[in-house]
């Protein structure tokens, strides 16, 4: 199951989560960028989620589970890439 939004940097696995439902990936980009983590979040960066299981996946992988697990809202979409808004 899909828990949370989170961001990892591929060069060193670094991974940000979101710290509750509210939050969208835009809110850890800024968090990522005022922290002086990064001055931008560009191709080193990979957005997806995290499960249940603490396992971070990417935005088709995060589509799939959700479509198993029946977490999509009312947002559900045809592209086969989550986003939070077809969750919360």
């Amino acid at each position: 199951m899909i828990i949370s939004v989170a961001i990892k940097r591929k060069s060193d696995d670094r991974l940000w989560v979101g710290g509750d439902r509210c939050e969208r990936h835009c809110d850890i980009i800024r968090r990522i960028v005022k922290g002086g983590h990064a001055d931008r979040v560009g191709s080193d960066f990979v957005q997806g989620f995290v499960t249940d299981e603490g396992q971070f996946v990417n935005r088709r992988e995060a589509y799939c589970i959700a479509l198993n697990c029946h977490q999509f809202g009312n947002a559900h979409t045809s592209i086969p890439q989550l986003t939070s808004e077809d969750l919360w």
